[in-house]
């Protein structure tokens, strides 16, 4: 089953992760939960985020 996960449940599904994940529960122990990004549902953030990917911005 997957669920999407918004910024209502992201510390619940980090937390899930980590519990599976050693290395992962320690880095959210020392550092913080990551930052929940959002962007707008447009075709421009689907662009965005492809050359996000292909030129490491």
């Amino acid at each position: 089953m997957s669920t999407s996960f918004s910024t209502n449940n992201f510390h619940l599904i980090c937390d899930k992760l980590a519990a599976k994940d050693a290395a992962l529960q320690l880095i959210i122990h020392t550092f913080g939960y990551p930052p929940m990004w959002t962007r707008p549902n447009t075709f421009e953030t689907l662009v965005h985020i492809i050359l996000e990917q292909q030129v490491s911005l």
